[in-house]
C-alpha cells in the first residue's frame, strides 16, 4: 500500500487532477461567468473512481468541507456511506474542492 501511495504521488501531475473547462476555448475565465469554479476537476473525480471503484473502506475515515449554501462545517464519515463509492469520492474531491477555483460537489442527491 505505502508503495502504491510512493508511486501515485511520484507519478501524480496537475493534468490528473484538475484542468481547464474543455469547452472554455481560449476564454481564461470562462469558470467564473459560465461554471462554478475556475477549473474543472473531473480528472481528480476520475482518478479516484479508479482507484477506490473496488476498493472496501474498512477504517474510520472523515473529510470535512464547507456546505456553500448554509456556510456551516460539515464532517463526512466516509465509514458509514456502506461502500457507495460515488458519495465517497464526491465527499473527498468536496473536501479538497477550493471554493472558486473548483466547483462544490452537490451531495444533497445522496440524501
Amino acid at each position: 500500500m505505502v508503495d502504491a501511495l510512493s508511486q501515485l504521488w511520484l507519478n501524480l501531475s496537475s493534468s490528473g487532477v484538475y484542468r481547464s473547462w474543455p469547452e472554455a476555448g481560449w476564454n481564461p475565465i470562462y469558470g467564473l461567468t459560465d461554471k462554478a469554479g475556475f477549473y474543472d476537476n473531473t480528472p481528480l473525480f476520475d482518478l479516484l473512481s479508479g482507484l477506490f471503484s473496488t476498493q472496501k473502506i474498512k477504517k474510520r475515515i472523515i473529510v470535512s468541507a464547507n456546505d456553500a449554501n448554509s456556510g456551516s462545517y460539515v464532517n463526512m464519515k466516509l465509514h458509514e456511506y456502506d461502500n457507495d463509492h460515488e458519495k465517497i469520492i464526491s465527499s473527498v474531491v468536496g473536501s479538497a474542492s477550493v471554493p472558486f477555483f473548483f466547483p462544490p460537489r452537490n451531495m444533497s442527491k445522496f440524501g
